[in-house]
């Protein structure tokens, strides 16, 4: 995949995303998908898996943030 257009490389930066636009093409797995798909629970936003329901937040795909959430939600 191309480096990013340097007309919008500053916005990137801005965002904190010019490291997603550097991933390049991803390859996905139908089958992955399929059975997240499959095990998503609408009601409670959570996988029901052979285990225990599991959620996946945003900390969980990106980097951890370590901020006190419930001193910033208050």
């Amino acid at each position: 995949m191309p480096s990013p257009d340097p007309r919008i490389k500053y916005l990137l930066v801005q965002v904190v995303f010019l490291d997603v636009a550097k991933l390049g093409q991803v390859k996905v797995d139908d089958v992955l998908v399929t059975a997240l798909v499959e095990r998503w629970r609408l009601g409670s936003h959570t996988f029901h898996l052979p285990v225990e329901e599991c959620t996946i937040t945003l900390e969980d795909v990106t980097n951890p943030t370590y901020y006190d959430w419930e001193q910033m939600c208050t």
